[in-house]
């Protein structure tokens, strides 16, 4: 389990609670980077949604709006953070898990 240092999980109970139930916690930097690319597709997408002329009013609205920016997405944008993936993990391998550009 991964615990970030979030105040929720590293509270006396909790780690009382962790240590009774035999589960072993892994050490995780508070700021660790997030490798996960689908991170900036979802800002993109946020980015497309709060552009529109009209912003959605209902979670009907919102829905469209999500499906209709999705499909016009960059495909090549998305194919180009597909391809940092290698950059990434080298970046990261030589921070040794610390901070990256990305």
């Amino acid at each position: 389990m991964n615990q970030n240092l979030d105040p929720k999980h590293t509270s006396r109970l909790a780690q009382k609670w962790f240590k009774e139930k035999h589960i072993k916690v892994l050490e995780w930097a508070p700021s660790s980077p997030d490798m996960n690319i689908i991170e900036h597709a979802w800002e993109m997408l946020d980015r497309a949604v709060h552009h529109r002329d009209h912003r959605p009013s209902s979670l009907e609205e919102l829905w469209e709006a999500l499906q209709e920016e999705w499909a016009k997405l960059d495909v090549q944008a998305i194919h180009h953070l597909y391809e940092s993936m290698p950059r990434r993990v080298e970046a990261l391998l030589e921070a040794k898990g610390g901070y990256t550009k990305y």
